[in-house]
């Protein structure tokens, strides 16, 4: 009895350092304390929204700010400059890279607190975020109705979180740092966003395929345990609406696409095309009700896009940014794809 009483013991010390080592080492950067911020110098979601809401600030000095454009880094694309070609009037992009659709709707809501009634709304929804697994969803309702021991789990599953691959990441930066050595490449440093001579040479078309291999891998991971559409995530997509409404703007929500080349790898084995179907036919039948307008540009052949000009599977370059604007807002003359292309 003494040993098992040591055991249990030692376990729980174990547990109370590594929540501790959680909150201060914190290798996502977006806790309270983030000790190795500048010295890591990755990135943080809140110092990436006071930035972009200082530069809305500077954007909305120089003339109105007609419209905004929100999502996650999948949005990013739909530049103000695009946008006002389309339309003469000024938008600005407030994208935050990872964004879910609660940070989606506190970003808005901030824009409105701050004075700014931009009369247009262009929310870049990737569908996933409407999806989740049937055990989060119920604990997230219980959770929502203050049950104590749903609670404690989540927070469990945040410190673990902490602890992933990202971490391995981080501590090996530190070391390298420590030691003198250059700088790792950032993830999206890599683009084929170049043009026909870009795609004529075979190494870079080579190195290309092989980085949307495997993005469309770690896609179809994220895909695999996807197994309902979330009503309390579609409730919050409601919120973003209502705060639009009452601000008299208008909006349009297109979703996000994937590249071509690692479209049918991320789908393959799971339930990801069933859901998404049940989650359109939902956003589908509550657009006139709720009064946005929707674009499915889940498929780059919807707008006439292309396998070429992608950063990576998710994130579509200028060119293919261009065409998306020329289908949701048909009056844009100046932003054909031909003239994007440079022909």
């Amino acid at each position: 009895m003494k040993y098992l009483s040591s055991i249990f013991l030692r376990l729980a010390l174990v547990v109370v350092l590594y929540s501790l080592a959680a909150v201060v080492i914190d290798p996502h950067q977006n806790g309270r304390w983030r000790i190795f911020h500048n010295y890591l110098g990755q990135f943080n979601s809140d110092d990436y929204r006071a930035w972009r809401t200082s530069e809305l600030k500077k954007f909305a000095a120089q003339g109105p700010v007609d419209g905004l454009v929100l999502g996650s880094s999948r949005a990013d694309g739909i530049t103000s400059q695009i946008l006002e070609r389309a339309t003469g009037r000024r938008y600005f992009n407030f994208s935050v890279p990872g964004s879910t659709l609660s940070i989606i709707s506190s970003v808005y809501a901030g824009v409105l607190h701050d004075g700014y009634r931009p009369r247009h709304l262009i929310l870049g929804l990737d569908v996933e975020e409407l999806l989740t697994r049937k055990k989060i969803e119920a604990r997230q309702r219980a959770i929502a109705q203050g049950e104590i021991v749903p609670t404690l789990f989540q927070t469990a599953v945040n410190v673990r979180g902490v602890f992933d691959k990202d971490f391995a990441e981080f501590m090996v930066r530190i070391l390298a740092n420590v030691a003198g050595l250059p700088r790792f490449k950032t993830e999206n440093e890599f683009k084929i966003e170049a043009g026909p001579a870009a795609a004529a040479d075979q190494a870079l078309r080579d190195e290309y395929a092989h980085r949307i291999s495997t993005c469309g891998a770690l896609l179809n991971t994220r895909f695999a345990r996807l197994d309902l559409v979330s009503d309390l995530r579609f409730g919050v997509l409601y919120d973003i609406l209502k705060l639009a409404s009452d601000s008299g703007a208008s909006v349009d929500i297109y979703m996000t696409p994937v590249n071509p080349l690692a479209e049918q790898q991320a789908i393959q084995g799971n339930r990801y095309v069933e859901l998404r179907r049940e989650a359109m036919t939902r956003l589908t039948r509550e657009a006139a009700q709720r009064h946005y307008t929707l674009h499915d540009f889940g498929s780059a052949s919807s707008f006439g896009g292309d396998d070429v000009h992608w950063v990576d599977c998710v994130h579509y370059g200028p060119v293919n940014a261009e065409r998306m604007v020329h289908r949701m807002l048909p009056g844009c003359d100046d932003c054909s794809p031909a003239k994007t292309d440079g022909k």
